[in-house]
C-alpha cells in the first residue's frame, strides 16, 4: 500500500511572502514522470457545463446568484474512494482541488489528475479510455455519495462520458521533453507545448498551476457558447417583438426587454463573483507558479476573452436601452393619443349640448309663437 499524503497549507496571507521565505509545497509529494509515457499531452474537460449557465444557476436558495457554481463535488468525500494502490493524492484544506497520481503499481505513476469543485478535470498523460475512466469513476462516486452542494435534490447538467470525450468546449496542450537548461517549467514551441521542469520535486506544483490555467480556459469556453447563445436568441426574439409591435401591444415587449436586463445584470454578477480570470487564492505565495499560470492564461487568451465577454455584455445591455427607449416613446405616443381621444370624446359632447342648447331654444321660440284670436270676434 503506498503511503498517502495529507500535508497541511499555510494559511493564505494578505501580503505576498518575502523572497528569502519559501513556502510549503502545495502538494506535498513529488510527481515522477515515466519513460515508458507515450501520451504527453494535459486535456481539460467539464463534467458540469450548465455550473456555467445563468438560466440553471442564477437563483439558489434565495434571490441572489450563488457565489458557488450550481454543482459542486465534494472533493474530500471524492478523495475517500481513492484508497487502493498505485494512487498518491492530495486534497485542498480549502476544498479547491483534488491533485491524483495514479499508477499501474505502487512505485510507477504515469497519469495525473487534477480535480476542481465544479467539475472540471484536468488529466496528464491519459489516453482517452483512461480519461473515459477517470470520469467514469467522478461521476459514479459522486452519484453514490451524493455529494452535490449546495443543491442536493435540485436540478443537474452532467454530460455523459461520451460527450465529455468529444466536446469542442476542452483545452489541450502538449507536453515537450523535460526543461534540461533551466529550474522552471516554461512554455515552448511558441505556446503550442508546455516544458516541466527536471526537478521532480517542484513538478507537481507547476504540473497544478498549469492545471488551474487550463481549468480558467475550458470555463472561459463553456460561459462564450452560452453567453453567445443567450445573447442570439434574445436579440432575434427581440427583434421580431419589435417588428410585430403595435401601439396597443406593448406588455409583451416591455416584459421581454425587463427580463433581457436581468440577464444581463446577472451575467456581470456571475462574472464578478466567480472571477474567472483571476489568480488563485492559493498562487500567491509562489512567485514562480504565478508567472506561469500567467503564462498559460496568457497563451488561451482568456483576459482577453473575459474583456471581450463584459464588452458584448456592454453592446447588447445598450442595444436594450434603445429598445426599452423604443418601448417607452410607443408608451406616451399611445397615453397621448388616448388624451387626445378623451379630449376628442369631451369636445364632442361639449359641442352636442352646445348645439341642443341653441337650437333647442329656437326651437321652443318658434313653437311659442301663436296667433292670438280676439273674444269680440
Amino acid at each position: 500500500m503506498v503511503p498517502k499524503f495529507s500535508g497541511a497549507m499555510n494559511p493564505q496571507r494578505l501580503i505576498k511572502s518575502l523572497p528569502n521565505i519559501r513556502p510549503k509545497s502545495l502538494v506535498p509529494f513529488e510527481t515522477p514522470i515515466s519513460s515508458q509515457i507515450s501520451t504527453l499531452r494535459a486535456t481539460a474537460r467539464l463534467l458540469f457545463p450548465s455550473n456555467y449557465n445563468i438560466k440553471f444557476s442564477q437563483f439558489i436558495g434565495s434571490n441572489r446568484l450563488s457565489k458557488t457554481p450550481f454543482t459542486s463535488l465534494d472533493l474530500k468525500q471524492l478523495s475517500h474512494s481513492l484508497d487502493f494502490e498505485a494512487t498518491r493524492y492530495h486534497c485542498d484544506p480549502l476544498g479547491g482541488y483534488l491533485f491524483v497520481n495514479f499508477g499501474l503499481d505502487g512505485s510507477s505513476y504515469k497519469n495525473t489528475a487534477v480535480v476542481f469543485p465544479d467539475g472540471v478535470l484536468v488529466t496528464w498523460f491519459m489516453d482517452r479510455d483512461q480519461e473515459a475512466q477517470i470520469a467514469k469513476w467522478i461521476l459514479k462516486t459522486t452519484i453514490n455519495c451524493a455529494s452535490l452542494s449546495p443543491t442536493r435534490g435540485k436540478r443537474t447538467e452532467a454530460i455523459t462520458v461520451d460527450q465529455f470525450l468529444s466536446s469542442e468546449l476542452s483545452e489541450s496542450i502538449n507536453v515537450s521533453e523535460l526543461n534540461e537548461d533551466t529550474t522552471g517549467s516554461q512554455l515552448a514551441n511558441g505556446g503550442d507545448s508546455i516544458m516541466l521542469t527536471r526537478f521532480e520535486s517542484e513538478r507537481s506544483n507547476d504540473i497544478l498551476a498549469v492545471s488551474m490555467a487550463l481549468a480558467s480556459a475550458v470555463r472561459m469556453n463553456v460561459i462564450e457558447a452560452y453567453l453567445q447563445e443567450h445573447i442570439s436568441f434574445g436579440h432575434n426574439e427581440i427583434s421580431k417583438l419589435l417588428q410585430r409591435m403595435n401601439n396597443w401591444k406593448l406588455s409583451r415587449v416591455s416584459e421581454t426587454i425587463f427580463k433581457s436586463e436581468q440577464l444581463v445584470h446577472n451575467w456581470r454578477y456571475f462574472l464578478t463573483q466567480n472571477g474567472v480570470d483571476d489568480v488563485p487564492d492559493c498562487l500567491w505565495d509562489y512567485g514562480e507558479l504565478d508567472k506561469l499560470y500567467e503564462q498559460v492564461m496568457k497563451n488561451f487568451d482568456v483576459h482577453k476573452r473575459f474583456n471581450d465577454i463584459n464588452t458584448d455584455l456592454t453592446y447588447y445591455s445598450e442595444f436594450l436601452a434603445t429598445c426599452g427607449e423604443h418601448v417607452r416613446h410607443k408608451y406616451s405616443s399611445r397615453l397621448e393619443k388616448i388624451i387626445i381621444g378623451i379630449i376628442a370624446i369631451e369636445a364632442g359632447i361639449a359641442l352636442r349640448h352646445l348645439l341642443i342648447d341653441m337650437f333647442g331654444e329656437n326651437n321652443s321660440d318658434a313653437v311659442g309663437i301663436v296667433p292670438v284670436v280676439s273674444d269680440t270676434q
